[in-house]
């Protein structure tokens, strides 16, 4: 049974790193803009030269040409380069920071080493659903926040100066 009935997306054992499917939480957010994505097949991210996505390296191409035209038409600064796994370092340091143990991180990235290698990676079979939705719930929350400006600056309270 899912936490609040919320069912994830999967991702194959054959697509990933250390060999075992992957049941991958997202924040209302996160679902409603992958909802809203053109398909062509039941992927969300399919094979190269299929669906809205046709290739990471050209779809970063494009991200970096957006965030440098939008810095440069706002004044802001240019971004230093970066990659598409800094997106999985951000979230994993942004969820600690949250407060979101380091098991619970590693399980929402489908990590196996550090806290969950050993011992614990043999015996210890539980898979925290609830507890990544809560993180990964909470990072979108967060994410939210700091790209709408909203949810920042409700618990301050005014003083008399």
């Amino acid at each position: 049974m899912e936490p609040r009935g919320i069912e994830p997306l999967t991702s194959s054992k054959e697509r990933s790193k250390n060999g075992k499917a992957h049941e991958i939480d997202l924040s209302p957010r996160a679902l409603e803009l992958i909802k809203a994505m053109p398909r062509s097949g039941p992927n969300v991210f399919p094979a190269r030269g299929e669906g809205a996505v046709r290739g990471f390296s050209a779809t970063k191409r494009k991200l970096d040409a957006l965030i440098a035209a939008h810095a440069s038409g706002n004044g802001d600064p240019a971004v230093p380069a970066w990659r598409l796994h800094d997106l999985r370092r951000t979230a994993a340091t942004g969820m600690a920071a949250l407060g979101c143990a380091p098991h619970i991180v590693e399980r929402v990235l489908n990590h196996i080493s550090g806290t969950q290698s050993g011992l614990v990676g043999v015996y210890q079979r539980h898979e925290y659903r609830a507890e990544r939705l809560a993180a990964i719930t909470a990072w979108g929350a967060h994410v939210d926040a700091l790209t709408t400006g909203l949810g920042h600056g409700e618990n301050v309270v005014a003083l008399r100066g």
